[in-house]
């Protein structure tokens, strides 16, 4: 089964209007577009690199390029490719690119405890911060949101890439912003006591996003050989540069507001 489809009412928390949608009365321009929340984000990725390069995971079987390479992984939970809750060590292309297998999982695995077992993937890692799914059992759908992000600015080279800090756009896309973008960053990214009901009762921040009021985070999880030693990150390595909040209207209802306006115009001939 692909996770990516197993929502079947997923639709109803992203667009407006939709039958489970929780705001139970909408005007009939907004039904079926989304609240869109837009913000610029400077990533640092010099800083990022050298983080990675001062402390690689140190295991048989790894130089230090690749136990850097590692880090970066599990603090993303995501290779350059695919997912390190499938390919625990070394990125794998080929399952990255197999779509039928590259979001299939849901951070169990037979015989492993899920509650202790931090192996395939941290609980502080990115993508389990902001998208928990087997941790606290059940479906969450309320939650949902789509993302995307583009660079923002001239393409840099991977030179100039290593020493300078990128710029990228992100758009979300939610049917409430308040259980949606606002939340996944409060009350999970910003939260280091998020994932509940672990045997580490504090995972720590999301190392890539969650912010501490521009203090240091803590992150636990991260060193495969040893679940129980923290990182202190004294740097934020995703910075947010302003955005703002938009509806985003869907192609019909727009269309009708533009016929509308033609009328409006006509009459005032």
């Amino acid at each position: 089964m692909n996770l990516r489809h197993h929502y079947s009412d997923k639709r109803s928390y992203l667009q407006v209007g939709e039958t489970s949608e929780p705001i139970a009365s909408r005007p009939s321009w907004a039904m079926d577009g989304s609240f869109l929340a837009f913000h610029q984000l400077a990533q640092t990725v010099p800083e990022f690199n050298k983080f990675l390069i001062n402390n690689p995971i140190i295991e048989d079987g790894l130089t230090p390029e690749q136990g850097s390479e590692l880090l970066g992984a599990r603090m993303i939970g995501h290779g350059r490719g695919a997912p390190v809750d499938l390919a625990t060590k070394f990125d794998d292309p080929a399952l990255a690119a197999d779509s039928t297998r590259n979001n299939n999982f849901d951070f169990s695995h037979a015989g492993s405890d899920i509650v202790s077992d931090q192996s395939n993937c941290p609980f502080s890692s990115h993508i389990r911060k902001t998208k928990y799914r087997a941790d606290l059992g059940g479906t969450n759908v309320k939650n949902q949101i789509i993302r995307v992000g583009t660079p923002y600015g001239p393409e840099l080279s991977s030179d100039e890439a290593a020493s300078n800090t990128t710029i990228t756009e992100h758009v979300a896309y939610q049917s409430v912003i308040s259980n949606g973008f606002h939340f996944l960053q409060q009350n999970w990214a910003n939260n280091p006591k998020f994932v509940p009901g672990k045997n580490d009762s504090t995972p720590g921040f999301d190392p890539i996003i969650g912010a501490n009021h521009g203090q240091s985070r803590t992150v636990s999880g991260l060193d495969p050989t040893n679940f129980n030693k923290d990182f202190t990150l004294v740097q934020d390595f995703v910075v947010s540069r302003g955005g703002e909040y938009f509806l985003s209207i869907a192609f019909s209802p727009c269309w009708s507001l533009v016929f509308l306006d033609s009328q409006v115009q006509k009459s005032d001939k």
